[in-house]
């Protein structure tokens, strides 16, 4: 029996995951299909499980990493980062089980590790599942302590006007954006960085990866600064999804 396999969001026009795991399962002559699942509302999930008995693991994005915490029971990592990217579904004696991972931190520090030599200090941009992830990363995998920047007012977070001030910005050795803002359909956008604020040897990580060079890449990039966009991630955490929906038991 084909498995399916699919990620749940709203928009997805922007994501390359169905891609990579139709790919994926081509080349490893997987019987897998992999769909997208655009929810209006998370209070959709139940139903699509219901609606789809062969499904066995969902991909999660923007904006329910942290919403869809309500409705399964987080593993330990999860619960500790806050946001699920993966779930798990296991169907057995007429029950459902959905179980909550988050393949995102080992992602991030698998991908980027390598680019956190001898910075001590990071901005990460955005509020969501994705930055709590990048934070935990930063913070207990790679060492480095985090500044976390938002929008809007909230408790551990300061304002994107600290950014413009020179002196503070050039603090920091990497900035990761963790927003949507620069993605497809809207690639000229731009998170509110002053690229001339922040200091000659300062990294600059977007997760965002389509574009493949977002806007705010595109300005580090011409400052000379040393740049990365958010595909391998995507790989990675991809792979790490695979491995959690088929892990024996």
């Amino acid at each position: 029996m084909t498995r399916l396999y699919g990620l749940i969001g709203n928009p997805l026009d922007h994501s390359w995951s169905a891609k990579y795991f139709r790919d994926k399962f081509a080349r490893e002559g997987l019987d897998c299909r992999y769909e997208l699942f655009p929810l209006d509302a998370l209070d959709m999930l139940p139903e699509l499980v219901r609606a789809h008995p062969v499904l066995g693991g969902l991909n999660v994005t923007i904006p329910y990493k942290r919403e869809i915490l309500h409705y399964l029971e987080p593993d330990e990592e999860a619960a500790h980062i806050g946001a699920v990217n993966t779930v798990a579904i296991v169907r057995q004696g007429g029950e459902t089980l959905l179980t909550g991972h988050n393949t995102d931190r080992i992602a991030f520090t698998e991908a980027y590790g390598h680019l956190a030599a001898g910075i001590s200090r990071a901005l990460v941009l955005g509020s969501g599942g994705a930055a709590a992830a990048v934070k935990v990363s930063l913070e207990e995998d790679l060492g480095i302590k985090v500044t976390m920047v938002s929008r809007s007012p909230r408790p551990g977070h300061v304002a994107y006007t600290r950014l413009q001030e020179p002196e503070f910005a050039r603090q920091h050795g990497m900035v990761v954006n963790a927003t949507p803002v620069g993605m497809y359909p809207h690639p000229d956008a731009s998170p509110g960085v002053s690229i001339d604020a922040l200091s000659d040897s300062c990294v600059l990580v977007d997760l965002v990866y389509n574009p493949e060079e977002t806007s705010f890449l595109r300005k580090g990039k011409a400052r000379g600064l040393r740049v990365q966009n958010g595909l391998e991630m995507l790989h990675r955490q991809a792979e790490w999804s695979w491995k959690t929906w088929n892990k024996p038991g």
